[in-house]
């Protein structure tokens, strides 16, 4: 029976469309594909199916303009990734939001964009770094 239930999570771990890594610390639980879009949450690694990599979701820093707010400046997400491989030392790469500043890097033999960051901002209302959800695209 238990044999069914692990085969099951399996299934649908594999179904999933924006894999999420497990809990923070652990190593990765839930591949990522190449060319298409995946979720990793602050703290989380995820490694890229067909690669050696491992993408950990490291830092973020958001000054984007709460929903709601009156700005100046529309603001931006900064997002720090530390990418490794088996053979090589990490790469940490320094990613953002703004159409002015860099939104992907490379990182070995691969190029990582920067998609979204979730949450967006509300006025008032201070955001955990634990509450963040990035989403990448990783492209060789």
């Amino acid at each position: 029976m238990s044999l069914r239930i692990v085969a099951l999570a399996l299934l649908c771990a594999a179904c999933s469309n924006q894999p999420m890594a497990g809990d923070p610390g652990d190593r990765p639980t839930t591949p990522a594909s190449l060319d298409r879009e995946f979720r990793i949450a602050f703290g989380q690694t995820v490694a890229v199916v067909g690669t050696d990599l491992e993408i950990t979701f490291g830092d973020v820093s958001d000054s984007r303009c709460p929903q709601d707010a009156v700005c100046v400046w529309a603001g931006s997400a900064h997002v720090a990734l530390e990418v490794v491989t088996s053979t090589g030392k990490p790469a940490v790469l320094a990613l953002d939001t703004h159409p002015d500043l860099p939104g992907s890097g490379r990182a070995f033999d691969y190029v990582v964009r920067l998609v979204e960051v979730d949450p967006f901002p509300v006025l008032d209302v201070a955001q955990p770094r634990e509450s963040y959800v990035v989403t990448l695209v990783v492209s060789s």
